[in-house]
């Protein structure tokens, strides 16, 4: 997993990777995916979500078709990318298999990312597509990797599901950010309870 901030154009890009591969693949794809994200907002000065996520697309196939090896192409990153626009007070989405979690005043939504991983499997163009919503002072949205949902503990060893994380995030979306950490940290622990970790794990969340 990774997760990625920047700034241009007086927008602010944030997003979070989970990289299909494990090992050195995995390392590799983390270094390769914050390098390509880097040139496309930093040095390319792209700020649209979609325009983003398929550009990246796009680079991560080429670079992964030339790595001259054939479990290397087969790897890819699910991702999670959010543009925020802080003069009009709008949020674009894109999502590749990860979703994003969006709270304002107790209610929940989750916009659904594309069913697609960025990946060298795919030439066609504009695969991935953009959501777009108006936010306000003090919303919260969260990012996250598969990690948390699909981590195995409880008293019959079964997966603690999206259902409990959105459940989870309702319960404490309107604590401080840090306090916010501290409690999915320990409700993680007490729901592994001696389980070994399934997957790398990281959530995201932004105060708007």
């Amino acid at each position: 997993d990774f997760h990625w901030i920047a700034e241009s154009k007086n927008k602010g890009v944030f997003a979070v990777g989970d990289c299909t591969g494990h090992g050195v693949p995995g390392a590799f794809l983390s270094i390769l995916g914050i390098t390509l994200l880097n040139e496309l907002v930093n040095l390319e000065g792209i700020t649209r979500s979609d325009l983003l996520i398929n550009r990246f697309q796009g680079k991560l196939a080429n670079a992964l078709r030339h790595t001259g090896s054939e479990y290397m192409a087969s790897d890819g990153i699910d991702i999670s990318l959010c543009v925020i626009d802080r003069e009009s007070y709008r949020i674009q989405f894109t999502g590749a298999m990860n979703d994003l979690v969006f709270i304002r005043h107790n209610q929940l939504d989750v916009l659904r990312a594309n069913r697609i991983t960025v990946s060298s499997g795919f030439d066609e163009p504009e695969l991935f597509t953009q959501q777009e919503f108006e936010y306000r002072k003090g919303d919260m949205i969260y990012l996250y990797s598969d990690g948390y949902p699909d981590q195995f503990g409880g008293p019959r060893d079964k997966k603690f599901t999206s259902r409990r994380m959105h459940a989870l995030m309702l319960e404490i979306a309107e604590l401080p950010m840090d306090e916010q950490r501290q409690l999915l940290s320990r409700r993680l622990e007490e729901w592994m309870k001696g389980y070994s970790q399934t997957d790398d794990i990281t959530v995201m969340g932004v105060r708007l």
